[in-house]
């Protein structure tokens, strides 16, 4: 291989001047009229017994060059591109084979992307917004309540009729101009009265009856309603109560504490639900403090523009990860996009503008790497293969045959530059929502 020029031509893109030296050319050549030899049939000569001489006499002296062009030039490209010095991003593009000769070689001309020049300030001391992870009482009691329903009791009760609040185990049967209509009838149904599941007036005409019952409702549904043969139709439902039942709730003691918890008394387990509380919102603050953080520095990094390929690439990882989360819950992302109504080519415009900030901000992870001189040891290597190997349940051997070094050695240098700039951040207090005022209320006219 010979790297006859590499000029810039536009921002961003290189052009490559490059000599596949005629030796390899030639072997090349020959590898392939070889295998396509065997392929051929002219008059005179059983299929694959022609000479070579022959077929290129009849095809042309370069029938094979094209082929052999294809069958040494990544070897060539990749070569050049390690002269260069160049930190290219994606494929090549704009191919100009200039000559092609047994005798001189192939030369060939391309234009590659390259990785942004970037630079950036201030990326020590970014202010963000951080919540207070302070519990109330009100949170404690609430979650407590939580806990407390999810183990109620349902008791049935008779001699009474139904009350708000109660669980009646209804049948019912609901008709359209006396006839019955479709997904208008069930058996069995326990019905919270007062939950307003139903339609309105529904749940209403239910309470004061008793069990074992019938009577006969009149409702109407709603204009608004799903169903257009029922929307805004007066309708009438035959229904039955079959049981009256109460939620019953235990009394929040040591008891109660025992039956739901690994806590003898109920102070204790208060006290631990707090101190759970306390952990997830602490865990979520600093986590959107922490997104908070990094898309400010991303919006700090100075770039003259960022090439195509590097935010397509950044798409193909949002794809490559949804995707996975859904073969996870038993779907994917073909299922997904059938369902959504969505191509591929709306997709990648609909997460064009994530992509692109993802891509600004390894950019710039990667520039404070190496403003900060990061690097990745033998031993951080070991251990970040291994954790990957934990992670999907595989032997680390196979892990290490599957992603490059440069790729872990990568994530583990950005991984250096998110802490270093997150334990420099700066927690500010979250802005105040201000209330809207009515446009045609102002305060002046509140003050009279």
């Amino acid at each position: 291989m010979k790297l006859n020029a590499c000029e810039k031509t536009d921002v961003n893109v290189y052009s490559l001047d490059i000599t596949v030296e005629a030796a390899e050319f030639a072997g090349a050549v020959a590898k392939v009229a070889a295998r396509e030899l065997k392929k051929i049939q002219i008059p005179g000569f059983r299929k694959g017994k022609a000479p070579r001489a022959m077929v290129e006499k009849m095809y042309g002296k370069d029938v094979f060059y094209e082929d052999a062009l294809e069958l040494v030039f990544s070897d060539n490209y990749l070569a050049a591109v390690e002269e260069s010095k160049l930190d290219v991003v994606g494929d090549p593009f704009d191919f100009n084979v200039v000559s092609m000769t047994l005798t001189e070689g192939a030369n060939v001309t391309c234009k590659v992307y390259v990785k942004p020049e970037v630079s950036i300030e201030g990326y020590k001391g970014i202010e963000a917004p951080k919540a207070d992870a302070e519990v109330t009482d009100e949170e404690v009691d609430k979650e407590i309540e939580k806990v407390r329903e999810d183990n109620a009791r349902f008791v049935e009760v008779d001699g009474r009729a139904a009350a708000d609040g109660d669980i009646v185990t209804i049948d019912y049967l609901g008709k359209l101009d006396g006839e019955p209509f479709d997904g208008g009838s069930a058996e069995d149904f326990d019905l919270t009265l007062g939950s307003g599941m139903f339609i309105p007036g529904f749940e209403e005409q239910v309470v004061g009856h008793e069990i074992g019952e019938s009577f006969v409702i009149n409702v109407s549904f709603p204009d608004d309603y799903g169903n257009n043969d029922l929307a805004g139709k007066a309708v009438t439902f035959d229904i039955t109560i079959k049981a009256i039942k109460v939620k019953e709730l235990d009394a929040l003691d040591d008891e109660f504490a025992k039956d739901v918890s690994e806590f003898d008394t109920f102070d204790e387990y208060k006290a631990d639900v707090r101190k759970s509380i306390a952990e997830k919102k602490q865990e979520k603050a600093d986590s959107d403090f922490k997104n908070a953080v990094l898309e400010a520095l991303a919006e700090k990094l100075e770039v003259e523009a960022i090439p195509q390929p590097m935010i397509d690439a950044a798409v193909a990882d949002i794809m490559n990860d949804l995707d996975y989360n859904l073969r996870m819950n038993g779907t994917s992302l073909e299922n997904y996009m059938r369902i959504t109504g969505m191509s591929e080519e709306s997709f990648r415009s609909v997460y064009a503008d994530r992509a692109e900030k993802n891509v600004r901000l390894t950019l710039a992870l990667e520039k404070i790497a190496a403003l900060e001189g990061f690097e990745c040891t033998d031993e951080e290597l070991e251990e970040e293969y291994g954790k990957i190997a934990e992670a999907y349940n595989v032997d680390v051997e196979r892990i290490k045959s599957a992603i490059r070094v440069d790729t872990v050695k990568g994530d583990v240098i950005k991984r250096k530059a998110v802490d270093l700039v997150t334990e420099n951040a700066v927690a500010v207090a979250p802005a105040e929502e201000e209330a809207e005022t009515p446009a045609d209320e102002t305060p002046a006219d509140d003050a009279e």
